[in-house]
């Protein structure tokens, strides 16, 4: 669930970009358990779950859109989330 954090016109919520980072993992774990089960017939399932990452991708791109420039010092505060994708 999104929680809209408020920041101030010169603050970037790093938690907004974390969020999005945190939703696009669930769903690429989501694919990666599914590809590892998956025995061959219909790829139904791994077609939604790409589905699904793009989805979330491009809903975290607008979600995203109106945050300012991260700093230096914000997007190193993103490193560990990045990583975890």
């Amino acid at each position: 669930p999104y929680v809209d954090h408020q920041a101030t016109k010169d603050q970037r919520d790093v938690n907004v970009f974390k969020q999005v980072l945190q939703d696009i993992n669930l769903d690429v774990q989501k694919f990666d358990q599914d590809i590892t089960q998956y025995q061959g017939g219909d790829p139904t399932v791994l077609l939604a779950d790409s589905d699904a990452i793009i989805k979330t991708t491009e809903e975290g791109i607008q979600r995203i859109g109106p945050q300012p420039p991260l700093s230096v010092t914000e997007a190193l505060a993103l490193v560990g989330p990045v990583q975890g994708v």
